[in-house]
């Protein structure tokens, strides 16, 4: 009998992460820019928003953060799958809404599930799945997007892509056999995965010619560089027995097979030429008339590593005019406070330096009105700016993390994002490892301390003034036996940990008001 799990690494769980990349609203934002119609963007409406209704599908969830959190702040009725029982048993913890439903499948078994149901769906989406499985389950992820997605419904598929892996590939196989070489039962995983990072590092002081090419040199030291908080991702990235990188067309041939038709590229700085093409790049590409080969040549000249697409089954396109109000119609929410902006960012032309006062002037006016959630035509006007830099001015805020749309939202939602936290902020008593709040506004969340989240919990708990939060959430960490911990270090005396959790407390005071408004708290 074969392994369950079928060549797939699976000696300790995958990284407990949030993916907004797959997040509806998200998702159609990124459709609406592109000037792309689908089922997912409610036709009786006026911005992005999806409709009242929606089935959505998310293959291999990982831990179920991603998803438990879309379905406690979305009116849609959500299924996915994982065939590891460890993620099962961490996602059941949080899958408390009455619009989940998770299942301990394989592929192969769900997709007869699937025959047997007959759900078809708005949404299909598979994060980090496609490179790192078999053919033969490629093929029925293929299958099941081909029977079980709407016409007119959306796919999301990320992959590791060619030019830039072709670097990785070589040492990725090196750590794939001297693991599966030196395999133990009796030594602990982590440390297994950590004799075959040290192995690469032994390999290379010895100077092989192949690793003085800079790309793989820059490879390598970025691997090494995680070797101590990255250990999980690095060994569910390349110590699975299947590691497959495509090119770009490659799997829009595969998705045209299946009648999906790409989209767009979800990277936000990809809606902006500007910030990848220089002016030769540009006019080169207006030449090119195949939107396919057209999107290939881009991965050359940004040297991509890594897609994450969508494609629509059906494609159609808005009215340019159509797509425009779309946006301008969408109300957007701060979701940091503005001393986090980045006035310059990397991109892959070099370092792109903001207008200060536009920028400062739409942040504050973002941030203004206890952070009330602004139109795109209210920021536009308030700005003096027209479409084109509007629109520039989101994507940044976006890629910064600043800025998310939202959707109006009901007492049910309400109630399922409360449940979801406070599910949370008790298992932060216990294990600390959840940092994202469910914010039901944007259908989505944010990223807190697990001491935030413990201040949160307290405030929920009716101590609402600065000093008693502080020493509330003090004697929390006394009952559970806890201490601040600061860069590495264990905070001991009683009285510092105090200190250091007024700093915190001060801080979540500041923040209140945007918590209130993203629907966190009352």
């Amino acid at each position: 009998m074969q392994h369950w799990n079928e060549g797939y690494f699976s000696d300790f769980s995958y990284t407990k992460g949030y993916y907004r990349v797959i997040n509806p609203l998200l998702m159609n934002f990124h459709l609406a820019l592109a000037g792309v119609k689908s089922n997912t963007i409610n036709d009786e409406g006026e911005d992005i928003s999806p409709p009242p209704e929606f089935n959505y599908l998310e293959l291999g969830f990982g831990m179920g953060i991603s998803v438990n959190i879309h379905a406690a702040t979305t009116r849609g009725n959500y299924t996915a799958i994982d065939f590891n029982p460890q993620h099962m048993a961490y996602a059941n913890t949080y899958a408390k809404s009455d619009n989940i439903t998770l299942y301990n499948d394989s592929f192969k078994e769900f997709l007869a599930r699937l025959e047997q149901e007959k759900i078809t769906f708005d949404y299909i989406c598979f994060h980090g799945i496609f490179s790192w499985i078999s053919k033969e389950n490629r093929d029925i992820l293929l299958e099941i997007v081909y029977k079980f997605l709407k016409v007119g419904g959306v796919v999301y598929n990320s992959y590791n892509c060619y030019p830039q892996q072709i670097f990785a590939l070589p040492i990725k196989e090196i750590l794939f056999l001297h693991h599966q070489l030196n395999h133990s039962t009796n030594i602990n995983a982590n440390d297994q995965v950590l004799k075959s990072m040290d192995f690469i590092a032994e390999f290379t002081k010895t100077n092989p010619l192949f690793m003085k090419n800079s790309d793989v040199a820059s490879f390598i030291t970025r691997i090494q560089n995680m070797k101590d908080s990255g250990i999980s991702y690095l060994a569910h990235e390349y110590l699975n027995a299947d590691w497959k990188c495509f090119y770009f067309y490659e799997i829009a041939k595969m998705m045209e097979n299946i009648k999906c038709s790409f989209a767009v590229n979800t990277e936000p700085l990809d809606h902006l030429d500007s910030c990848n093409l220089n002016e030769d790049a540009r006019n080169f590409l207006s030449n090119i008339a195949d939107p396919i080969f057209k999107e290939q040549l881009k991965d050359y000249y940004v040297s991509r590593n890594f897609r994450g697409d969508i494609f629509v089954k059906g494609i159609q396109r808005f009215a340019h005019n159509a797509s425009m109000q779309r946006i301008l119609n969408t109300e957007f929410v701060l979701i940091s406070p503005i001393t986090a902006f980045k006035y310059q960012m990397e991109v892959v032309l070099g370092t792109l330096t903001l207008d200060k006062d536009l920028y400062k002037k739409a942040l504050e006016y973002l941030q203004s009105q206890s952070y009330r959630p602004k139109s795109g035509s209210e920021i536009m006007s308030e700005c003096k700016i027209d479409f084109s830099s509007l629109a520039t001015l989101i994507i940044v805020l976006i890629k910064q993390e600043m800025l998310f749309p939202t959707q109006k939202i009901d007492k049910t939602i309400k109630d399922r994002a409360k449940t979801y936290n406070e599910i949370l902020f008790n298992q932060q008593l216990e294990d600390e490892t959840n940092v994202y709040v469910a914010a039901p506004l944007i259908g989505s969340c944010i990223a807190v301390s697990s001491i935030e989240q413990l201040v949160m919990k307290t405030y929920l708990d009716s101590v609402k003034d600065k000093e008693n939060l502080a020493l509330k959430t003090f004697e929390l960490f006394k009952k559970y036996g806890k201490k601040v911990v600061e860069e590495g270090v264990v905070v001991q005396e009683d009285s510092e940990n105090i200190k250091r959790i007024e700093v915190i407390v001060k801080g979540f005071m500041e923040k209140l008001p945007l918590y209130k408004v993203l629907g966190i708290l009352d």
